[in-house]
């Protein structure tokens, strides 16, 4: 059944929309990095501990992201938006609310599948909504811009919250913000209208096998990397987890090879640009990502600035 299309179309909105939606899932990503010494005085906790609740987030945000890709195109990325944008809204309420570090981290292990819901189904409404190639190439742009100035100013904005307002206001911040793309993408977007060609199927299936030996992986890698901070690289819960990493990530890619519509099909990898770009991303995000982290604990811990 087609949708039927949003009389009030306004295109310019939704774009404010969907920039919003990309903005707070990027703040969330290094805002949180600035408050772990407030976090540390707050709760007491493990340099591992304050590691968890940066890694939760991302984790669960990196491994849904492929699937909530695919029930955008199965559901209407419309919809998922707002289902996505609404569980980022509850579950930064839980983390402001948060009595304990470990209600913190389960409270942002969520917050990283609607930040996952968020993404892929903001720039699908763009492309949407900019129907023509000079004005979704403009539109783009611009929602990629925002991206890239929110993880800019995501420590300086990060900073300024925990200094006047405490920790838990930087996770409040997101609910009005939750608020306002919900109702405009509800009022001024247009949904998804698919004409399928034919022998095609009409959505995609959902790949769960994968969903789930993809979680397992990145779950076990980060676990491992964690730990071996405490607990050593030559510990049995590090060599466990490394080896549920490594049998996971086997698996995964012997379902994917099998699969009729894998979550991430292994033939864009014989692309050597997409190779190549897939690796630099890599490599750029966990050293740009780890050195926020470390950073931000050197400045504040050793160089005692606020």
């Amino acid at each position: 059944m087609t949708p039927t299309p949003t009389p009030h179309a306004r295109p310019g909105l939704t774009l404010f929309a969907a920039c919003l939606g990309f903005v707070v899932v990027i703040l969330d990503v290094s805002v949180v990095n600035v408050a772990t010494k407030a976090l540390a005085e707050d709760f007491g906790d493990s340099l591992s501990g304050l590691e968890w609740v940066i890694n939760g987030y991302t984790l669960t945000f990196a491994a849904f992201l492929l699937t909530a890709g695919s029930l955008g195109d199965r559901f209407d990325p419309k919809r998922i938006f707002m289902w996505g944008f609404g569980l980022f809204a509850l579950t930064s309420l839980a983390c402001g609310a948060a009595p304990s570090l470990v209600t913190l981290i389960v409270a942002r292990i969520a917050q990283g599948v609607g930040a996952a819901m968020i993404v892929p189904s903001s720039l699908s409404l763009v492309n949407t909504n900019f129907p023509d190639a000079a004005g979704r190439t403009r539109a783009v742009s611009l929602w990629a811009a925002a991206g890239g100035l929110a993880l800019a100013l995501g420590p300086v904005v990060g900073g300024v919250l925990v200094d006047s307002l405490g920790w838990r206001s930087i996770f409040y911040v997101n609910v009005p913000i939750a608020a306002v793309g919900i109702l405009l993408v509800r009022a001024y977007a247009l949904p998804a209208t698919r004409t399928p060609a034919a022998g095609a199927p009409a959505r995609r299936s959902l790949d769960l096998p994968g969903q789930i030996l993809a979680v397992l992986a990145l779950g076990a890698l980060t676990g491992a990397i964690v730990e071996a901070n405490s607990q050593g690289w030559t510990s049995p819960l590090v060599l466990s987890c490394a080896a549920v990493f490594l049998l996971s990530l086997a698996a995964f890619l012997a379902v994917e090879r099998r699969s009729a519509d894998p979550m991430l099909p292994l033939h864009l990898f014989r692309r050597r640009a997409f190779s190549s770009t897939s690796l630099i991303g890599v490599l750029l995000n966990f050293s740009f990502y780890g050195l926020i982290f470390v950073f931000s604990l050197y400045f504040q811990q050793v160089w005692a600035y606020s």
